[in-house]
């Protein structure tokens, strides 16, 4: 088990004096560096409140041992030594003795790097700066001779990402006999920057371009290593963001008992539209490049409805087309079945054998068996029937008085052959009728032939174009799959594809495998290489006009400009501070960070195409900082949170309870009178009367140091009579009204040392998370599952527009929500507290588009930056699909989110977040996904690819279908590093808001739904399988600040930290009842926060 016990909450700040170097920056002297100094002093603090303690080690580095020792330092802001252990301690003022204890142990300290150790407690009075200047009976520590040693050379050179303008470089740490102190990166030999740390972003760069880096080490004295190992990388192809038109006149030429052919009129699009996502209902049934579909695999006698988009090579995705629904032939599986195979072809001709079976309960006396062929196929000679054809109509029957001439009932069968002649297309018929009535064609368990001569007939920068020559089957071949490097990346009903969204001048491997209406595949083909073009183009964009800077802070500069125009297109503009690039924007804005307050910056704008031509510049624009506000939290320059400037890692939990309210048995919503999930009017139910302090402390000593506290607008809301009746909370810790327990933990937890960060939660204590946006309306996320007693379909946020089924309404907009902000943004000054890190500022907003996500988030940066500018601002992701909840949810739009088979989790979804980012200052922003694994849905990206029949199910369909879940964390990292993964190579903070699940399902804790539904898989360990994967995801990407859901253990459907005997399935007794810790889960949660 890993220990999580952690420090006080402020970080461990090590002063190591090696002087001089110090010495200079201290007392303004100017001198060498020094190596080898004749005594070293490390001071260690631990901080809180106003008390301090300090660590203090002396080491001897010369020849001689010390018999004796004092030593003396001052300090800067007014602290005072209390007490001390090991030494005797005198202060006079600022300044401070330390001296050995006569006759104890540590008198002497030893020649050749012996130590000595002492330590202080203390106060102070706000501000605690470590001493620099130390003396050892008189001598300042570090009085020696020059540095000239040089670090050793940087290794491991690497490039963990890559943008169409920037690359990431990252090393491992040179080291030096005294000290390192930055790194400066060349571009070939040109200095491209300087870094304190082991990485680098360079920006401004070209797309598609090859660059070539090394790394070199320095240290204080001006020491510089050799050049590391060279690494080249490449930059990415550029990027087009505007969608294809919408297809058009969808309609369905022709179906069948188990497949419906469909049609529509081609979209157009700026660059090029590359092919069509086909979907059935909301599920993805497959992909074409032309415009047309086969959909296989169907129920007879069954209405399906579908909508087609348009995509080009840049994942642009249109709007849905109309929709359109189709029934399907009836049929398969009735009173008849016909199993036509073809058993021999050659050259124009071919053999066929044809078995008629009786499924019916009665024996059928003379048949007359009749299809149609689509290619032209004649029948020329027969036997066991007469054969006769009348253009694609063919009919057979029995020979009159032959011995075939009855078909037995109850699995009868009779057979029969004849001879054709086809030119060159020979598609077996789908659709019999005997005796006029349409049956199906018995099961087909034949997979078709390899596709064979897979070629590529055209390239471009970013797609590659397939062809191959066709397959052919029993039954007939309904479409091919395509490969690239093992990957499935689209599927085709034609023999060719068009892969999209590639990088230029790479090489990629294909396979393609070929299907059947029934789901046999194929073999995969031979294996193609094929390597994307580059592209060349002269004519540069036109120049960015309109410059302005629409918001500045202390250390930031927002700037937006007037688009330019290019002949092929614009792809990124590079925005320049004084002649110096400062970084690069895919949009019409930037936001410069990381400035000084009170200072005027000057700036100019250059615009660029995907060919590397750019534009001249802008005119100048001279904008100033703010005066500074002294912010408390902010987001460094590394994507690091840090108070004061120190980093902060965050190690945090969910205690929720807050934002909902508990149901009596009266509620007709809640017939059994269960505790409803989340909804509890206070914090702690437990009839055992455990206390606010021993929970925190419980909390604190687990190493969390982050408490997110849920809310809604009724807790703040101290008359609402949320939190008053029906509690379970043990009177010892009853509060009056959940607007009191919300300030009373912010409040100890801030004695405690703890932060809190405020969220959102839900527009009503009503509706709770089945929200998506500020005015949720039904019908909502869970309204169709089965068994599933908290619909809330009586409960709506709108005012408006609300379907018959709502009886009540908690009006919520965005007026209410800004006020709301404001509210808890001003908790600091209220309630005198110091330990509000940030605002979530709406949680889990997924029936947003990112663009309206994006401006709600500005107007509340703005609402919360009046009240407290000492905060941070957290903003979750988004979604797959959008406007599900707006009062019009047949007219959902589908969100950006990178590859179609992995769908992102409600609050996931960032995709659009580094090319669109919210125009606040960057050291104020805290992206926050949320992502769970299968014990809170079951994703289509869980499906086991041995189960074909599964592709694309999720959730309870999945469960009915009996689907495994596989967890594949290739596919899962793919999809975290689309949806939020690469925000943090680019330096933005990242903090996962919400994970966990519960570890057992469906076992355990899980839902007497989820058990009944998924109590057939064999594997109960696949959520502590997912949670496991995403940890290690997490850690691979240095994304180690995160929140677990939850810390208590009532939530439904993911437990908790705690461990309880409640089971919300079957409300069976134990309900508040905190047992254990899951020693599990939190040995998971110390590998990630150790790191």
């Amino acid at each position: 088990m890993h220990s999580l016990n952690r420090t006080r909450t402020s970080a461990w700040i090590t002063s190591v004096v090696v002087v001089l170097a110090l010495l200079a920056s201290v007392i303004g002297v100017n001198r060498p560096v020094l190596a080898a100094p004749a005594c070293q002093v490390t001071y260690t603090p631990n901080t809180w409140n106003s008390g301090f303690t300090a660590e203090i080690k002396i080491t001897n580095n010369t020849s001689t041992p010390v018999q004796g020792w004092t030593l003396t330092w001052s300090y800067a802001n007014g602290q005072q030594v209390t007490s001390a252990w090991n030494a005797t301690v005198v202060q006079t003022g600022a300044n401070v003795s330390a001296s050995n204890v006569a006759s104890h142990w540590n008198g002497t300290i030893g020649a050749n790097g012996g130590s000595a150790s002492f330590g202080v407690q203390g106060t102070h009075g706000g501000t605690n700066t470590s001493p620099t200047v130390f003396a050892l009976n008189g001598v300042t520590c570090g009085e020696e001779g020059p540095d000239t040693q040089a670090p050793t050379v940087p290794t491991n050179l690497a490039s963990p990402s890559q943008t169409t303008t920037s690359i990431n470089l990252t090393w491992t740490a040179s080291t030096d006999n005294v000290g390192v102190t930055g790194y400066d990166i060349y571009r070939g030999t040109t200095l491209a920057g300087s870094s304190a740390t082991t990485s680098f972003s360079d920006t401004g760069l070209t797309a598609d371009t090859l660059y070539s880096y090394t790394v070199r080490a320095k240290d204080a004295a001006g020491n510089v290593s050799v050049a590391s190992a060279a690494l080249s990388v490449r930059t990415r192809a550029a990027v087009d963001t505007q969608p294809p038109t919408v297809p058009t006149n969808l309609a369905s030429p022709s179906q069948t008992t188990t497949s419906i052919n469909l049609s529509w009129t081609a979209s157009t699009d700026n660059v090029g539209v590359t092919g069509y996502d086909i979907y059935r209902g909301t599920t993805l049934a497959g992909s074409s490049a032309t415009t047309s579909f086969v959909d296989s695999g169907l129920t007879p006698d069954t209405l399906y409805s579908y909508t087609v988009r348009a995509k080009d090579a840049a994942g642009n995705v249109s709007a849905a087309s109309v929709a359109l629904s189709v029934r399907t032939q009836a049929g398969g599986g009735g009173s008849c079945a016909v199993a036509y195979t073809i058993v021999n072809q050659w050259g124009t001709g071919f053999q066929a054998d044809v078995k008629i079976t009786n499924n019916g309960t009665a024996a059928i006396a003379g048949w007359t068996l009749t299809w149609a062929y689509a290619n032209g196929q004649q029948v020329t000679s027969a036997w066991n029937a007469t054969v006769s054809q009348a253009g694609a109509n063919v009919s057979a029957s029995n020979v009159a008085s032959h011995w075939n001439g009855t078909i037995g009932a109850n699995g009868g069968s009779v057979s029969f052959g004849f001879q054709g002649t086809h030119n060159g297309t020979n598609t077996n018929p789908t659709v019999f009728a005997v005796n006029g009535v349409t049956c199906g064609s018995g099961p087909d368990t034949q997979a078709p032939t390899v596709p064979t001569n897979l070629t590529s007939p055209a390239q471009t920068t970013t797609s590659i174009n397939l062809a191959w020559t066709a397959s052919t089957d029993n039954v007939g071949v309904t479409g091919y799959d395509v490969y690239r490097n093992g990957t499935l990346v689209g599927s085709s009903a034609t023999t060719s594809f068009v892969n999209t969204g590639l990088t230029a001048n790479t090489l990629y491997t294909y396979t393609v495998r070929a299907k059947d209406a029934a789901g046999n595949v194929s073999a995969a083909s031979a294996a193609l290489g094929v390597r994307t073009l580059a592209s060349s183009d002269t004519q540069a964009p036109t120049v960015p006009t309109d410059l302005a800077s629409p918001a500045q802070s202390s250390t930031s500069v927002t700037l937006a400009w007037t688009a330019s125009t290019d002949n092929v297109g614009v792809t990124a503009y590079d925005i320049y501070r004084s002649g110096t690039l400062v970084g690069s924007s895919a949009t019409t804005s930037f936001v410069n960070t990381g400035l000084t307050a009170s200072t005027t910056y000057t700036y100019t704008v250059r615009a660029r195409d995907a060919a590397g031509n750019v534009s001249a510049a802008s005119a100048a624009l001279a904008v100033t900082t703010t005066a500074s506000t002294g912010g408390r939290f902010r987001v460094d320059a590394q994507g690091r949170i840090t108070r004061y400037g120190v980093p902060i890692q965050i190690r945090g939990g969910s205690w929720f309870g807050l934002q909902g309210r508990y149901e009596p048995a009266s509620d007709s919503a809640n017939p059994r009178g269960a505790p409803m999930e989340q909804y509890m009017g206070n914090v702690f139910w437990a009839p055992s009367g455990r206390t606010y302090d021993q929970d925190i402390a419980e909390i604190k000593a687990m190493g969390i140091n982050v408490v997110r506290l849920p809310l809604v607008h009724q807790t703040l809301d101290a008359t609402d009579p949320q939190g008053t009746n029906f509690l379970k909370n043990h009177e010892s810790v009853r509060i009056a009204n959940s607007r009191l327990a919300l300030e009373t933990i912010i409040k100890k937890l801030d004695a405690a040392g703890i932060y809190v960060l405020l969220d959102i939660h839900s527009c009503s204590n009503y509706v709770d998370w089945r929200k998506g946006r500020l005015d949720a309306r039904p019908p909502y996320v869970d309204a169709t599952r089965d068994n599933y007693d908290f619909k809330r379909e009586d409960s709506s946020c709108a005012a408006t527009n609300n379907p018959s089924s709502v009886t009540r309404i908690q009006a919520y907009n965005e007026t209410l929500w800004l006020q709301d902000l404001r509210t808890i943004a001003g908790f600091e000054t209220s309630l005198g507290v110091s330990n509000i890190i940030g605002i979530d500022i709406f949680n889990e907003p997924w029936d947003y588009t990112w663009a309206e996500w994006k401006t709600l988030t500005e107007h509340a940066y703005a609402a919360i930056n009046e009240v407290n500018p000492n905060t941070l601002i957290f903003m979750q992701g988004i979604s797959a699909s959008a406007g599900n909840q707006d009062g019009s949810p047949t007219t959902i739009t589908q969100s950006p989110h990178g590859s179609s088979g992995i769908d992102p989790n409600w609050g996931e979804n960032l995709f659009e977040a580094a090319t669109n980012p919210p125009a606040i200052p960057r050291d104020r922003l805290v992206f926050s996904p949320h992502a769970y694994g299968p014990s809170v849905f079951v994703g289509k990206q869980f499906m086991d690819p041995a189960q074909p029949q599964c592709t694309g199910l999720e959730g309870d369909a999945a469960g009915d279908a009996q689907c495994n879940i596989v967890i594949n964390p290739t596919l899962l990292e793919q999809g975290w590093d689309e949806h939020f993964g690469y925000l943090k190579a680019l330096g933005y903070a990242v903090v996962i808001g919400e994970f966990g699940g519960n570890w057992d399902w469906p076992l355990g804790a899980a839902s007497l739904r989820d058990q009944n539904r998924f109590g057939y898989l064999t594997d109960k360990t696949v959520d502590a399988q997912w949670q496991t994967a995403f940890v290690n995801y997490l850690i691979s990407r240095g994304i180690t600040d995160t929140i677990y859901w939850s810390i208590n253990p009532e939530s439904g459907d993911t437990g908790g930290l705690y461990t309880t005997p409640y089971r919300a399935g079957t409300n069976e007794s134990g309900w508040g009842t905190w047992g254990a810790l899951d020693t599990r889960k939190i040995d998971l949660l110390g590998l990630i926060w150790d790191n």
